[in-house]
């Protein structure tokens, strides 16, 4: 798991799917907001490798169940891009995680309810527009 504090902390990411992902983030958020607080506003982890989604995820500032305990329980927000799935998970009203995993790393089941989700999040937004 690496922790993504500031946008420098990009450089310990080894994969060049995950990094192409968070420079795409960077752009997108730093056209709205300038600059990115991350301390209130929250910040990135990407997760290397499948078997850490199967025990609590614990980071510098939060603490998340694993899958099986109710991690996509909390979900608010689901992106995919560059093979990689982003899952926004709110801590409080105004900070949240954004825990980044390669698609690969996802079973069927688990890219299905995501899908699920993305889909029925389009629909309630659409239904309040």
């Amino acid at each position: 798991m690496v922790e993504i504090l500031a946008w420098e902390d990009i450089k310990k990411v080894q994969d060049p799917q995950v990094k192409k992902y968070l420079e795409y983030t960077k752009q997108k958020v730093s056209r709205h907001l300038k600059p990115w607080n991350f301390k209130d506003w929250g910040y990135w982890v990407v997760i290397e490798q499948k078997e850490e989604l199967e025990k609590p995820l614990k980071g510098t500032y939060f603490s998340l169940p694993s899958l099986k305990e109710g991690l996509l329980d909390n979900l608010e927000v689901y992106e995919e891009r560059y093979g990689i799935s982003e899952l926004l998970i709110m801590l409080d009203n105004d900070r949240g995680i954004g825990l980044l995993i390669k698609n690969e790393h996802l079973t069927g089941f688990e890219k299905e309810a995501l899908e699920t989700f993305k889909s029925f999040s389009a629909e309630t937004t659409t239904e309040k527009n």
